[in-house]
């Protein structure tokens, strides 16, 4: 799913070419939406996974198309269902923007400042220009603090070692099998494993959805029985 046309259908085109070269068996449904204003096309409890790569930095333009992405990703995904997202290192992008020169050069992506706006509401709307080649577009700053505090709120946890959310995305190249599946997407990037492994710019959200705790009433108390008194001539 994609807001924009052009980039959805070259994604369906990319993945007939798979399909016909015999390298994907994936069954595929492309949609073309605006997620940040329109509820995903999908009944609760739908998915075991929900990937976003690249995408939640342009949420974050205000509270509201935040909040609608987050309870939407939490809405389609079963319980015990997982959420993975690629995205810029909000930290890290916020320590760059403090530079007093209006241009800052980080690998060869270059982070273009922007104008407060007043209608601002920090910390949300922190736009920034991104540019990787000749093109540049919109991003805002995403809190890592803040995205946690999100997740949480919605009943998610930590799915990275010792619960923690995020990783650097340049670490993941080198771990283990627990982490296969998320270095395999990485690889799938455009950039090539110098660019993660020497720029650290992007971090990985691993969250798991807990199974919500069922209410359940105190069992009645038993009854006791009144004990009569076996006792000859006592009264009950």
């Amino acid at each position: 799913m994609d807001g924009g046309a052009t980039s959805v259908e070259e994604a369906r085109a990319r993945h007939a070419d798979l399909v016909a070269q015999g390298k994907s068996a994936v069954h595929a449904v492309f949609h073309t939406a605006d997620v940040t204003l329109s509820a995903l096309p999908a009944d609760s409890g739908t998915f075991d996974i929900v990937s976003s790569m690249f995408f939640v930095q342009f949420c974050f333009s205000t509270s509201v198309a935040a909040a609608h992405v987050l309870d939407e990703v939490t809405r389609v995904l079963k319980d015990k269902g997982v959420f993975c997202c690629i995205l810029p290192d909000g930290d890290r992008v916020a320590s760059l923007l403090r530079d007093r020169r209006t241009q800052v050069a980080f690998g060869h992506f270059k982070l273009h400042k922007c104008p407060l706006q007043k209608t601002q509401e920090a910390p949300y709307g922190v736009a920034y220009n991104f540019s990787l080649t000749d093109s540049a577009c919109t991003e805002f700053v995403v809190s890592p603090k803040l995205l946690r505090t999100m997740l949480e709120s919605r009943g998610f946890v930590g799915g990275w070692p010792g619960g923690e959310f995020f990783m650097g995305a340049q670490h993941l190249l080198s771990q283990g099998a627990e982490s296969e599946t998320v270095s395999t997407i990485l690889r799938g990037q455009k950039c090539s494993q110098i660019d993660w492994m020497s720029l650290g710019f992007f971090s990985v959200v691993l969250a798991k959805k807990k199974i919500p705790l069922v209410e359940t009433k105190d069992p009645s108390p038993v009854k006791r029985r009144r004990k009569c008194d076996s006792t000859p001539g006592a009264s009950a």
